[in-house]
């Protein structure tokens, strides 16, 4: 009962603040497409992709490592998350240091490359406000956690909104969601220092461990999100901004529609991670009611989001929209394979077998990126929202025989 009330506490409060998040979210982006139209609404979603790409870098699998060991080492949960941090700070270093050099001296568009310096200290303060929400996750307070994220909307449409209102250009939108962003991020992170939520007692040997350990989940959320984000790059240096912008509101639109079940294994990643400890039965009757959760959830998903896609579009972006349409529709049927990987994926960590994560999400990229190399300037930009599909069916296909197999080698 303990369980079941914590993880639908835990569940509800993220799905009731993404339902607000993606009202906002749907304002701010129809703001944006609007009045700064299809190509600088591309470049926004070129520039937020490739920071997004950072700030998974910085993470280096930190996040997950950290909710993971406080599930069961709860004793040394304080000092670890300071481990945690001190570790997530270095990360973050060579992360800005390799940002620097990619906007400076590769073939970015002028307009991206003009505001590249405000771009780095926007992957700054995300990066700051996601340690703050891995401090709460490994609390198992994903309510706070979903607060802040709503505030972060907030702040995004409120920088929108000041730059439109001032006649400014895209760099103002990035300026104000890095002041705002800096702002509620870093009072928190000062609260859990001095509060004693974290602690520093520098251990050299932790740290090398802890980044053992985080490493491989790490490089496989890089590789997913490098994945995610490469059809971009590829579709930005085929067909240019104003296409981009098109697929990148597709996506955006594809993106929110599978947070519900990074939200319920968020909820769960500590139960799975108890689970592989207390005997492989409990984590069969986890797994199996969790399947059926998230597969009835994606089947409603993709009907509703079929059927309503043009009328979704034609109030974002003020116009028809027959190319979002389209992508869109194919998009959506991706959602099926992503809520069951959501499952699999976060089991493997569980299983502390984040290595079988990393093969996975190697062969995806492989695959996804020779893919729409090959197929994008032939097919058209339809070739990529298909292949993530594809992309996602060979994920769960490795990864749920892997679970399996891994499940039927603990009972024997």
């Amino acid at each position: 009962m303990i369980l079941t009330n914590r993880v639908t506490v835990n569940t509800l409060s993220q799905l009731t603040s993404r339902g607000l998040i993606i009202v906002l979210g749907l304002v701010t982006t129809s703001l944006l497409r609007r009045y700064f139209g299809q190509t600088v609404y591309g470049d926004f979603i070129f520039l937020l992709n490739l920071i997004t790409m950072f700030v998974a870098f910085a993470d280096l699998g930190t996040h997950l490592t950290a909710v993971r060991e406080s599930a069961q080492l709860p004793c040394q949960k304080s000092n670890m998350l300071g481990h945690v941090v001190l570790l997530r700070g270095l990360l973050a270093i060579v992360a800005i240091i390799c940002a620097s050099i990619v906007f400076q001296f590769t073939a970015i568009s002028g307009t991206i490359k003009d505001i590249w310096g405000i771009a780095i200290l926007l992957i700054l303060v995300i990066f700051i406000k996601e340690t703050v929400t891995m401090v709460l996750h490994a609390q198992e307070k994903l309510y706070w956690t979903s607060l802040v994220q709503v505030m972060t909307t907030i702040i995004t449409l409120v920088a929108v909104v000041g730059a439109i209102a001032a006649n400014l250009q895209l760099g103002a939108v990035f300026t104000y969601m890095a002041l705002g962003i800096g702002g509620l991020s870093l009072p928190l992170i000062a609260f859990f220092i001095f509060s004693g939520v974290v602690t520093f007692t520098l251990k050299p040997r932790r740290l090398y461990d802890l980044l053992k350990i985080s490493t491989p989940i790490g490089c496989t959320l890089i590789l997913f999100t490098v994945y995610s984000r490469f059809d971009t790059v590829l579709i930005h240096n085929f067909y240019g901004s104003a296409v981009v912008g098109a697929y990148g509101l597709a996506y955006k639109i594809y993106e929110n529609l599978v947070l519900p079940a990074a939200f319920l294994l968020n909820a769960l990643l500590p139960e799975l991670s108890r689970a592989t400890i207390s005997g492989t039965q409990q984590l069969k009757i986890l797994l199996s009611k969790s399947l059926l959760v998230l597969i009835g959830a994606s089947s409603v998903i993709i009907v509703l989001t079929y059927i309503g896609a043009p009328i979704a579009m034609r109030l974002l972006t003020g116009e028809e929209s027959q190319l979002e349409t389209v992508l869109m529709r194919i998009l959506v049927f991706s959602t099926l394979f992503a809520f069951a990987n959501h499952l699999t994926g976060y089991t493997l960590i569980a299983l502390k077998k984040q290595n079988l994560s990393l093969l996975i999400a190697g062969i995806a990229l492989l695959f996804n990126v020779v893919a729409n190399w090959v197929l994008l300037p032939v097919l058209g930009v339809t070739a990529a929202a298909v292949i993530t599909i594809a992309t996602e069916a060979l994920v769960l296909l490795l990864s749920g025989a892997a679970v399996v197999l891994l499940i039927k080698k603990e009972a024997q």
